[in-house]
């Protein structure tokens, strides 16, 4: 009798052993697929882009082009990746506002679908793949793969960070959706590793901390050492009060952003948010 209650004991143990470890397994296996499929389409779209600069090197070394024409080809190339980098800020506007005025907890119950809102019907959007790059512009990246041989490493670096940070925020909503359970950029190595050297410890520290325009303060950053950069290179040109400008135009968006991160703090602090 003693030794049935033994094995009846041990079995309950194996059990629950079971029934913890299992769904702890699965879901391990789960984002491990998901972060090795992303790696492996960035490294496809990496190694895309290398082999189209490569080849037009090669074309504008066979062509003797002036170093004023090179100058100028230059100051295009700024223009051109500036202008993709507004793009890319206006196809992702809705979900990266929605990240920006909403608290983990709240963009949760949205992936999970439930709260069925205006703002779930706009994240709804990023839950194709296709969609998401199309976006970012990684379906077809030799529209700007040319520019790249006439910006300084630098500049590029800027232009494909603030392009994947966007791209990868719309990744994660779209394994989020598919989970039913938010997948935060905050924690994604990926995501760290793309604005490395860009982001110090420090701010991505802060940036962490954060609970609301966390997304917008690493996008601004980003934005602002483009415009840096670029600088220098339209330095003496027309172009460069037209930068100058820009400066300042960054500079009323980040203090409209904590203007309205101020009021919303507040509105959770008195309003319906308030817990």
């Amino acid at each position: 009798m003693e030794f049935v209650i033994q094995l009846l004991i041990l079995l309950i143990a194996v059990v629950c052993s079971i029934l913890f470890v299992v769904p702890k397994l699965v879901e391990k296996l789960v984002i491990e697929k998901i972060k090795f499929r992303h790696q492996k389409l960035l490294k496809e779209t990496e190694s895309s882009l290398k082999m189209q600069s490569d080849i037009l090197k090669s074309s504008i070394e066979a062509g003797s082009v002036s170093g004023q024409e090179l100058r100028k080809r230059s100051i295009r190339s700024v223009k051109n990746l500036w202008n993709e980098i507004l793009r890319i800020e206006d196809e992702f506007s809705s979900v990266t506002g929605i990240e920006n005025l909403t608290t983990d907890e709240e963009m949760n119950k949205l992936v999970q679908g439930k709260e069925h809102s205006h703002l779930y019907v706009a994240l709804e959007e990023f839950s194709d793949l296709q969609t998401i790059l199309k976006k970012a512009g990684l379906t077809k990246p030799q529209n700007v793969t040319k520019e790249r041989i006439f910006v300084s490493e630098k500049l590029w670096k800027y232009f494909t960070a603030f392009r994947n940070v966007h791209g990868r925020l719309g990744i994660l909503v779209e394994s989020s959706i598919t989970n039913n359970k938010k997948f935060d950029w905050k924690n994604d190595n990926l995501m760290k590793d793309t604005v490395e050297g860009i982001i110090s410890e420090s701010e991505w520290e802060v940036i962490q901390g954060m609970k609301l325009s966390g997304f917008q303060t690493m996008v601004e950053k980003i934005r602002y050492e483009f415009l840096k950069e670029a600088r220098a290179t339209m330095r003496g040109t027309e172009e460069f009060s037209e930068a100058l400008g820009e400066f300042h135009s960054i500079s009323v968006r980040q203090e409209r952003t904590a203007q309205d991160e101020r009021a919303i703090r507040k509105e959770r602090d008195t309003g319906p948010y308030r817990t």
